[in-house]
């Protein structure tokens, strides 16, 4: 197996996890880029205007959806790649709390909660 040749460590498991995650990111966003450019616009006006409120990511989908006049991505993983870059963005802070989800799709599973921050 190859050493990282920072530390002369070999990867990890965890490592070649997290590489994957982040070329499926960029995938996701590379495809779906002027969907992207839009939804995170009109969450950031958004934020303008709800500073601290407390949201989860389903809410920003439905915040942009609003926004949006009900335009979705190409793919559904956009939605959390739009989450990952609000929050790289420091528009959105993770709280530490979790909460049930709405939709019933989801069928109630716990999602992170983010307070509105830029």
């Amino acid at each position: 197996m190859p050493r990282d040749h920072r530390s002369g460590q070999q990867p990890g498991l965890f490592d070649e996890g997290q590489r994957l995650k982040n070329e499926g990111i960029a995938r996701v966003l590379a495809s779906n880029a002027a969907w992207h450019t839009k939804a995170f616009t009109a969450f950031c006006a958004y934020a303008k205007t709800h500073k601290r409120q407390i949201v989860t990511g389903e809410h920003v989908r439905f915040i942009v959806l609003d926004a949006l006049n009900q335009q979705k991505p190409g793919h559904p993983n956009a939605w959390g790649a739009l989450v990952r870059e609000l929050e790289r963005d420091d528009y959105l802070h993770r709280t530490g709390r979790w909460e049930p989800m709405k939709d019933p799709r989801s069928h109630k599973r716990l999602t992170p909660t983010y307070r509105i921050w830029s």
